[in-house]
């Protein structure tokens, strides 16, 4: 079973903020759509680009694009390397977050990949992070407790080990000890509620904040127009600069 490492602050808010965005800057493999991740949390909180302080302000003022409030419950303003502690809050839920808070070194969830995408800049999605590719989240099952495992770079294997752990707290339906573990939930188009196509690929295409099939996705009239006209246009500048040369 693959899993993916996060630095720590990102890893709690897929867990407990609702982010099902996470901002890479390559497309997930198509043999991982639609199919059960891992969640590792790495040691260090912002990894080795960002201070704490940063790091925990960067995850506090993307919540507030997905509807979350911050109020400062521990101020270390004061502090030139220590990061408030602050209280989210987002339709009658409380999570507090800082540093002292978060998961480090370990197993921390399983998500469902339900697709990747790399949204037009009119239609960023909560979480999303202008320039990157977007994997979507789905299905997050937390654990109860962390499993302490070492995380890698990119798509890392869970050892059978650690998925029995894993196994113990969530149930085996949702692990696989080799492989991958495909969702119960299939991948529908949410315009005709139907599955992706051959052409699909098995992935569906993200696109005015929907995730559509290619039949779904075929431009109208008006946008075939500018196609066309626009592709005139390109063939008869071509044809001018071609004119000029000769």
């Amino acid at each position: 079973m693959k899993a993916l490492t996060l630095t720590p602050e990102w890893a709690f808010a897929v867990c407990y903020l609702d982010k099902k965005i996470e901002n890479r800057t390559w497309n997930a493999p198509i043999k991982i759509i639609n199919q059960r991740l891992v969640i590792h949390a790495g040691k260090t909180v912002g990894g080795h680009q960002k201070k704490v302080i940063e790091a925990i302000d960067d995850v506090v003022e993307c919540a507030k694009t997905d509807g979350w409030t911050s109020t400062v419950a521990i101020d270390r303003s004061n502090h030139a390397r220590r990061a408030n502690t602050y209280r989210l809050e987002k339709d009658g839920r409380v999570v507090m977050f800082g540093e002292e808070l978060l998961s480090k070194g370990g197993i921390v969830a399983i998500v469902t990949v339900k697709g990747s995408f790399e949204p037009k800049r009119k239609e960023m999605p909560p979480w999303g992070m202008e320039g990157n590719k977007h994997w979507y989240l789905d299905n997050v099952c937390v654990l109860d407790e962390m499993v302490e495992a070492r995380g890698y770079q990119g798509l890392w294997n869970v050892s059978d080990e650690k998925l029995r752990a894993v196994a113990l707290q969530i149930g085996e339906d949702k692990v696989k000890f080799s492989g991958f573990v495909e969702s119960k939930d299939p991948i529908l188009c949410e315009s005709c509620n139907g599955l992706p196509t051959r052409r699909d690929r098995g992935k569906l295409t993200y696109t005015g904040g929907k995730f559509l099939c290619s039949n779904c996705c075929l431009p109208s009239e008006e946008e075939e127009e500018k196609i066309v006209r626009n592709r005139m246009h390109a063939a008869s500048m071509v044809g001018s600069a071609i004119a000029y040369i000769l």
